[in-house]
């Protein structure tokens, strides 16, 4: 299931070549760098380093660090220090989620990157990662150094849902009723689609409407 991915990274792979003609570095760093490392990392996960614990989580973690920086550069704004830092620690939380209920559900004999994980360390990388992307985003909204905050955004207001996000996440990775797909556990609680709603609603008008109603 991580093959499918990769064919979207070589067509970005392919077309940037188009755009590379003429010596654009830039270009050649967004379509064919970026797409081809992630190509890379995900046939090698698929082929081998999926059964290494730590390792296996540590490559889909890259996987959102190498999105987010395609994004950032395809928009032209970048990525900040600290919403890189946000997203490393989220995607350890998500990834740390997915195997917990994965050995719960289907034992260590399933896959071998399962067996040399415990429940009680997948519970204790869970916490320490959710607690520091928590902290991360915290310190990223009270940073008075930001492009954000030099336009007078204040995103302090959005800490609290993020909380309470990622406290009803964490619940309902331990109702141990999925593996931990990061899409199925929202899917399937009516309450955390509406909370990242919300979420979504409360960064859209901080963002853009902040000084009609603050």
């Amino acid at each position: 299931n991580y093959i499918i991915p990769n064919i979207g990274g070589g067509i970005y792979f392919f077309s940037g070549l188009i755009f590379v003609w003429g010596g654009k570095t830039r270009f050649a760093y967004v379509y064919i760098v970026l797409p081809l490392v992630y190509l890379c990392i995900n046939i090698a996960y698929s082929l081998k380093l999926k059964e290494y614990p730590l390792v296996d989580v540590l490559i889909l973690m890259l996987g959102y660090l190498i999105r987010l920086e395609y994004g950032g550069l395809l928009i032209g704004t970048g990525v900040s220090a600290w919403m890189f830092l946000t997203v490393t620690a989220s995607a350890f939380f998500l990834g740390f989620g997915k195997r917990r209920n994965e050995l719960l559900l289907y034992g260590n004999g399933s896959r071998k990157n399962l067996k040399m994980y415990t429940v009680e360390f997948l519970d204790q990388a869970c916490q320490m990662s959710m607690t520091t992307a928590i902290v991360f985003y915290a310190l990223s909204c009270a940073d008075t150094n930001t492009v954000v905050a030099d336009a007078g955004v204040d995103l302090l207001w959005s800490v609290p849902l993020a909380f309470i996000i990622c406290f009803k996440y964490l619940m309902d990775l331990h109702r141990n009723d999925c593996d931990g797909d990061p899409v199925e556990v929202v899917l399937k609680d009516k309450w955390l689609v509406i909370l990242c709603a919300a979420f979504a609603v409360v960064l859209f008008i901080l963002l853009y409407w902040q000084g009609r109603f603050f």
